[in-house]
């Protein structure tokens, strides 16, 4: 029994291919041919950074006809169109990418930040936990308060100084503020002071009906002052007073 042959024509199988081969390298070589003319592309008119929608129009405009008409012919009108609509789809393609990009951009952005992890304090010591749990001696000295004694002695006060004859009148036809002008004057003069310094004065004087004068001092340490020293002053003040 003979075996069937189910390839009858073996080499027509290789023929086809091999045309089909032949075939296709001839369409890319036609291709490459046909492409390889083409201007590049920073000289294209198709462009539109190239502004040929410019040139071809200036172009008309420069070759006018006799009467000075401008024939734009219906080849011109289409490629005139076709450059319009590409230039406008490269901006809205630009314009959408920029949009993109600027997204993309924020959204990085705010991922840095919240990205960035806290800042932690370094990890405590021995030494550190020991100097922050010892305690610092307190330096301020608690002083207890003045007693009532010293406080009274920075109290405003007053004395009263009797006239030595009976019939006569201190500081007579004066005002209670021109007694005591008079009066500090007098101190002034013989410089009266505290042992810290501090000037000695009356704050006011008024005449009682007996005759005497009653002074008001700022503190009780002008009243005593001028009461230890009583034999000093007042005669100058007024010769009716004790002296």
């Amino acid at each position: 029994m003979t075996p069937v042959d189910h390839d009858d024509h073996p080499q027509n199988h290789e023929i086809e291919m091999t045309s089909s081969d032949v075939n296709t390298q001839n369409h890319d070589n036609s291709l490459i041919s046909s492409t390889s003319n083409n201007p590049p592309l920073n000289q294209s008119r198709h462009n539109p950074d190239n502004q040929g929608v410019l040139k071809i129009i200036s172009k008309l405009i420069m070759n006018p006809e006799a009467d000075g008409s401008v024939i734009i012919t219906p080849d011109k009108v289409q490629l005139l169109k076709s450059l319009i609509g590409v230039k406008e789809f490269i901006n809205v393609k630009t314009l959408n990418m920029m949009d993109k990009i600027t997204s993309r951009l924020d959204a990085i952005e705010k991922s840095i930040s919240k990205s960035t992890p806290p800042t932690k304090p370094p990890p405590s010591t021995w030494s550190s936990i020991v100097k922050k749990t010892n305690p610092q001696p307190n330096n301020n000295i608690v002083r207890p308060p003045p007693s009532v004694r010293v406080i009274n002695e920075f109290k405003p006060s007053f004395f009263i100084i009797r006239k030595t004859v009976p019939e006569a009148q201190a500081f007579a036809q004066k005002s209670p503020a021109q007694i005591t002008e008079k009066v500090n004057s007098v101190l002034s003069d013989i410089e009266a002071k505290t042992d810290d310094g501090t000037p000695i004065t009356v704050k006011g004087a008024i005449t009682l009906p007996s005759g005497d004068v009653k002074f008001f001092t700022p503190t009780r340490f002008a009243t005593n002052w001028l009461l230890e020293h009583k034999h000093e002053w007042t005669h100058l003040c007024d010769p009716a007073l004790l002296r």
